[in-house]
């Protein structure tokens, strides 16, 4: 005879997460997919920041040269040194404004992540923001 005991954990998430409640844009825009993938014309993305038109053929030709070339990593949070340079010499000339790109431009992989990270590095715990809708 075999007596076989399973014990059973309860793993306890963080509270807050609760609390978290998911992107409208990002609802809205996974709807827009379902429904065009169910063959319904749907005009326009309404939300997220996805253009309507392809990459132009010096950014494809980067991508292939890149990765052609291996350089497929991880890059540091803040973006590579050179696309920062890139960034800082752009505004620089269409707008004639100046920025040390090591120390004052920051790539972020999203507008909402910026505007996440902005809010988190000036806001303190109790503090109140301001968001504008």
């Amino acid at each position: 005879t075999t007596t076989t005991t399973t014990t059973t954990t309860t793993t306890r998430l963080n509270p807050l997460l609760d609390l978290i409640q998911p992107s409208q844009t990002v609802e809205i825009f996974s709807k827009v997919k379902e429904m065009r993938a169910n063959g319904i014309d749907v005009t326009g993305g309404l939300c997220v920041g996805e253009p309507d038109f392809g990459p132009p053929q010096p950014v494809l030709d980067a991508a292939i040269q890149a990765l052609q070339t291996g350089d497929t990593r991880y890059t540091a949070v803040t973006g590579t040194v050179d696309l920062r340079q890139a960034i800082a010499q752009d505004l620089e000339q269409r707008k004639g404004v100046t920025y040390n790109a090591n120390s004052e431009i920051v790539v972020a992989n999203g507008a909402k992540q910026a505007v996440y990270q902005g809010i988190l590095a000036v806001a303190g715990a109790g503090g109140q923001v301001l968001v504008p809708a």
